[in-house]
Order: structure tokens, then C-alpha cells, then sequence
């Protein structure tokens, strides 16, 4: 097929901005990541099988006609996209065959992540940092949140640690 390059892999995180009347600082509420958007690949190929590949055998795997069927997602297993939870996406557009000199053309194909929304409501405000002591007179910090209380974190960390260890074994 030849090389394949990808970028905008990128998740964007919501939040809401509410800044006190006549005060410093400003409260935060979480919404929630938004889809990726801009999720781009670009195929580069030298050869004609390359090209007669692309256009007759992956390229429909990416179009859609509505009607004809109803379009529906492409499941995707990238390492890049994994470090950001996608796993689904939609075609936005499927560029031209392009030369790029020296016998190299390339075509550019754009996705939109796919995600429905959950069924559970995401919102939240932090009350402070995990990872720092509450001031003085300041609200949140690590010892009134957490504590010396074990965390999910925790529990991940340990799981992690133990499934490491368990691969590491000789067998």
C-alpha cells in the first residue's frame, strides 16, 4: 500500500470558566472531552499496484452512500490514537491523488472521532489539587481530599505493577 502518515491525533478536554464577581481565581467545571476532530492520514504510494490498491480495495472501505446503506463508523487500532481513547472514527473527506514529485503521489483522507455520549452525566468541580498542601485558609489540597486514603489510582498502579512483574517472569 506503501506508507501511511497520520496527525491530529489530539484530545480536547471542556471546561467551563466561571470567574468570581470582584475576586482573583476562577472555578472550574469539567464537561467532558469533546471528539477528535482533524484526525489526518496521508498515504503515500510510488508505485501503480500501490495506487490501484488504495483506490480499489481501501478507499471503499471509507466511503460512504447513503443510499445505498447507512453509514457507520470504522473501528481503528493505532498506538497514537490508543493514548488518547480513540477507537472509532468517521470519514470527513477523502482528498485527490496528488504527485509529489520524484514519482510520489499521496492522497489525504481526514476522520472525525466517533463517540456517542455517555449515559453518565461527566460533569464535575475539582476541589483542589491531588498533588499539592492547601494554603492557608485556601480550600482542597492532597490532605483534605484524599488523605492516607488508598486511591483507584492506587489500585491501578498496583494491578499495573503486578501484571509487569507477572510478564517479566521467565518461563
Amino acid at each position: 500500500m506503501g506508507i501511511l502518515k497520520w496527525s491530529g491525533a489530539v484530545r480536547k478536554y471542556t471546561w467551563d470558566k466561571k470567574v468570581g464577581a470582584g475576586a482573583q481565581g476562577t472555578t472550574l467545571t469539567y464537561r467532558g472531552w469533546d471528539v477528535t476532530d482533524g484526525i489526518k492520514f496521508q498515504f503515500l504510494m510510488w508505485t501503480a499496484e500501490q495506487i490501484n490498491f488504495c483506490y480499489n480495495v481501501f478507499i471503499p472501505l471509507l466511503q460512504y452512500d447513503a443510499t445505498k446503506t447507512n453509514p457507520k463508523p470504522i473501528n481503528i487500532q493505532h498506538p497514537a490514537l490508543m493514548a488518547n481513547d480513540v477507537f472509532a472514527v468517521v470519514t470527513q473527506e477523502i482528498g485527490d491523488l496528488t504527485p509529489a514529485g520524484n514519482q510520489l503521489w499521496t492522497i489525504d483522507i481526514a476522520f472525525s472521532e466517533y463517540r456517542p455520549p455517555a449515559k453518565k452525566n461527566a460533569t464535575s468541580t475539582p476541589n483542589g489539587s491531588a498533588t499539592s498542601k492547601p494554603r492557608a485558609g485556601s480550600r482542597g489540597g492532597s490532605s483534605s481530599i484524599l488523605g492516607n486514603k488508598p486511591t483507584a489510582q492506587d489500585a491501578q498502579d498496583a494491578e499495573i505493577q503486578r501484571l509487569v512483574a507477572e510478564f517479566n517472569k521467565p518461563t
